[in-house]
């Protein structure tokens, strides 16, 4: 493969992987109920809005989640694969392959996201615990559903929190998961 169509390729990914994460931003902030007039949380309304509000009108969601939201992240992971297969392979590819390709590549994206949101959320605790910033409500937020478990488990031991640590273990043991559920399945439906 050229550096031209590496360079493209990294291009497209990181152009549709970012949209893709505002638009799961999205979704969890309406899931968690969290503080819709936080500055962030009105930027990932209005970035997601050009797709999401239209089709609002066909599925209709809740006050507690939408599932608009979530079709359009599939059919924008689907957009993403089908542009990556005519840029390294010329061809599309079927439509079932493709499905379960888009599944497997957004639960390992959520993983990452979810990775990458503990591991800011642990900086901070340690940086500038207790300053208030609307980042740092909104990832504590995102993040305390999946920490609360760990903490009821494993209380807070002389004022250090280990609940963490198994969370992260939690997402990578997934990944893991994913993984290998996807080497099984893809070489049955031809792969991409």
């Amino acid at each position: 493969m050229n550096p031209l169509s590496q360079v493209s390729q990294l291009i497209l990914t990181t152009a549709f992987d970012l949209y893709i994460v505002v638009l799961w931003l999205r979704f969890l902030l309406q899931l968690l109920h969290a503080d819709y007039y936080n500055p962030i949380a009105q930027f990932v309304v209005q970035a997601t809005a050009p797709l999401v509000n239209p089709l609002k009108r066909i599925i209709p969601g809740n006050r507690s989640w939408e599932p608009s939201v979530l079709v359009i992240i599939l059919l924008v992971k689907m957009l993403e694969m089908t542009l990556l297969s005519l840029l390294v392979g010329g061809a599309t590819v079927a439509p079932l392959p493709l499905l379960i390709y888009t599944v497997v590549s957004l639960l390992q994206l959520a993983a990452e996201f979810y990775f990458w949101t503990l591991m800011i959320s642990v900086v901070m605790s340690w940086v500038a615990p207790g300053n208030y910033s609307p980042a740092a409500v909104l990832v504590n937020q995102i993040i305390e559903p999946l920490l609360a478990p760990c903490r009821r488990l494993l209380p807070a031991m002389g004022g250090l929190d280990l609940s963490p640590i198994f969370v992260f273990l939690g997402i990578k043991v997934f990944q893991i998961l994913v993984a290998t559920a996807a080497a099984q399945v893809m070489p049955l439906l031809g792969g991409l």
